[in-house]
């Protein structure tokens, strides 16, 4: 079998990137600028391109082609379960009957934050979020059988999930959504400028929203609004 030079992958997504950005039609986003959003549009789809042609491969096939990006990958990774043991405090371990609780303080803890921190941006909407976050959670249920990484303690779905790391997320979320909503923007020409700290803070302000719109997704607002919100949960 002839061996792929990874250049030439590289090489014809940047090709495709370069078309994308110069003929890609504009979307509603134009803050910092137009080409740079039909960027990333172009990466999403070269992306969407590789997860397509990794589900008609083999497993086998599919990992030993990650090792063109990466000669590591190719190895399949643990699954590690959550649910084996579910006392929050065990007495019979004196030096640390709360080893239950640490061990699930894993890289999780912050993704489930910060993710859902960056969905409240982007949905605008403390009770659809809060829809959302808990119809995954009865996703997760029905997927144990599948993948042992979902399978948790209830307080560590209902808990640690929801109310504190999806909760707080959503509620710090909620709070940057309100400060940008009251927030006063001075879109000043960046010549207009006197002092560099006042240039680099108007650029830095560029990759920010020129204004800002509060969304309202009703979750009660009749029945197919529910069955159109809990498809898209």
């Amino acid at each position: 079998m002839p061996v792929i030079q990874p250049r030439g992958i590289v090489a014809s997504i940047l090709v495709f990137l370069c078309f994308g950005v110069t003929q890609a039609k504009d979307g509603p986003f134009t803050r910092p600028h137009p080409a740079y959003w039909r960027f990333w549009l172009c990466v999403t789809v070269v992306y969407e391109l590789f997860l397509i042609f990794i589900l008609f491969q083999t497993v086998h096939d599919g990992r030993q082609f990650m090792k063109y990006i990466d000669p590591k990958l190719g190895v399949a990774l643990p699954e590690r379960g959550y649910g084996g043991n579910c006392l929050i405090y065990d007495p019979a371990n004196t030096t640390d009957p709360y080893h239950n609780l640490w061990d699930k303080m894993d890289g999780f803890v912050p993704a489930h934050f910060l993710g859902w921190y960056i969905k409240t941006l982007m949905i605008r909407d403390w009770w659809m979020c809060m829809i959302i976050s808990v119809m995954f959670e009865f996703l997760e249920y029905s997927l144990e059988h599948q993948l042992p990484n979902f399978s948790e303690c209830w307080w560590d779905h209902w808990i640690m999930d929801v109310l504190v790391c999806n909760g707080m997320g959503i509620y710090c979320g909620m709070k940057t959504l309100g400060w940008l909503s009251m927030k006063p923007y001075q879109w000043q020409g960046l010549w207009n400028i006197p002092t560099y700290k006042g240039k680099i803070k108007r650029i830095a302000f560029q990759f920010t929203p020129y204004s800002w719109v509060k969304f309202e997704w009703p979750p009660s607002g009749g029945w197919p609004l529910g069955i159109i919100l809990s498809a898209v949960a």
